[in-house]
């Protein structure tokens, strides 16, 4: 068995999903900007001078797509600022044509009544720059809004994969330094199983959750700026803008969850006492538990896994247990800070050891450590080295309790 094999379709499916999260990230990134430039409008002409204008033209432009209609509105008024007299075309900042909520109908109507009525239009004028003018200056916040979800959903997806496809990246480049100074010796290709002491499988929801939390608020902070000017100027509107705090405080509730997990469970690995785990011999360790864990007894749960990726059309993952024990133990002292929950299975000679030369169709053997407790449960999975025993003798591979049941 080759599995340093293995590393060659993962380099096609890494790439891909780092192209597939660049994607994302490039477009939040164009939907972050876009928003904040509607707020750096709308921030900017606050400081703008009202003065009077007069309504010249005012209508809704329509156009299609994709059976959708979408609107533009367009007008032209005239006005005067320090003396000079000005036209214009500039209704509001809305670029191009959308369909976000009724704010171009609702626009209209208010705008229609004053057409060509002489300096009955209210008009704010960029002092620096008496050319330009706007007459809508409120912010379209069902625009902002949907703008924002697209930055943060695409650019966390982004980030998420792109993140992904990097440490993947670097782990791969680790395993082939690895495997080529242990050629014979895969169970030293893998970091985590080279020191020996494999540490619970990475949660990857704790960067996730934090990561989500700090984009979300960070991205949504403007609410708190913006919102009690529009709610003064009569816009109760912008209440819906209260979306993203809420949701800002949810996540952070996630986020915080999480790190309690961590903090709680974070330093938990199995320490093993021979590398490699060998079939037909005794997995032996223990698995290290922060000394605050509130509870006496851990279920230990060893399983050899059979992953394949099935379905022409949809792909899917499917694990099928194989083989599985599981034992209740006793918490023991370990070194500061530590409990230890001691690590005792006989390994099967006649089950399959660790094969992942194909990543469509893949063997193996995790060792779970679960309790529920109040507060965030322990549950801490470990990636075994379980390779072949070939000097195994026939008479072994019966575990004696099971010899003592007969």
């Amino acid at each position: 068995m080759d599995e340093g094999k293995s590393n060659a379709p993962s380099k096609t499916a890494t790439g891909c999903l780092s192209i597939f999260g660049s994607v994302f990230l490039l477009l939040g990134i164009l939907t972050g900007i876009l928003a904040s430039r509607e707020l750096l409008q709308a921030w900017q002409v606050q400081k703008w001078v009202p003065t009077s204008g007069t309504l010249l033209d005012i209508s809704i432009d329509t156009s299609n797509s994709r059976g959708s209609e979408l609107y533009k509105l367009r007008g032209r008024y005239r006005y005067r600022f320090a003396g000079e007299a000005f036209e214009s075309e500039q209704i509001d900042f809305a670029r191009g044509h959308d369909n976000v909520g009724d704010y171009h109908q609702e626009q209209y109507k208010k705008l229609q009544p004053l057409l060509n009525q002489a300096e009955a239009l209210k008009v704010f004028v960029n002092p620096d720059d008496p050319d330009e003018a706007v007459v809508v200056r409120a912010l379209r916040w069902g625009a902002i809004v949907l703008l924002g979800s697209v930055c943060i959903v695409f650019g966390g997806t982004g980030i998420f994969f792109v993140g992904t496809a990097s440490i993947s990246i670097r782990r791969d480049r680790q395993t082939r330094k690895l495997a080529a100074l242990y050629p014979g010796e895969p169970w030293r290709w893998e970091p985590d199983w080279e020191r020996g002491e494999l540490p619970s499988g990475r949660n990857p929801l704790l960067w996730v959750s934090v990561g989500f939390a700090v984009l979300w608020n960070a991205a949504t902070s403007f609410v708190w700026v913006m919102l009690p000017a529009e709610l003064a100027a009569g816009n109760r509107g912008a209440l819906v803008a209260l979306v993203f705090p809420v949701g800002g405080a949810a996540l952070a509730v996630w986020a915080i969850l999480e790190v309690l997990r961590w903090r709680r469970y974070g330093g938990t690995a199995f320490v093993m006492r021979d590398l490699p785990a060998r079939l037909g011999e005794r997995l032996l360790g223990q698995v290290k538990i922060s000394s605050a864990f509130p509870t006496e007894e851990v279920t230990l749960r060893l399983s050899c896994l059979k992953i394949r990726i099935v379905g022409r059309k949809e792909k899917k993952t499917r694990i099928d247990v194989i083989w599985e024990k599981e034992l209740v133990v006793l918490l023991q002292p370990g070194p500061a800070g530590f409990r230890l929950a001691p690590v005792d299975f006989l390994l099967p000679a006649d089950q399959p050891p660790r094969d992942v030369t194909d990543p469509a169709r893949r063997v193996e053997w995790c060792l779970e450590a679960e309790a529920n407790v109040a507060g965030p449960n322990l549950k801490a999975s470990f990636d075994l080295p379980v390779f072949p025993n070939d000097a195994l003798d026939p008479a072994q591979g019966l575990d004696p309790l099971d010899a003592t049941e007969r």
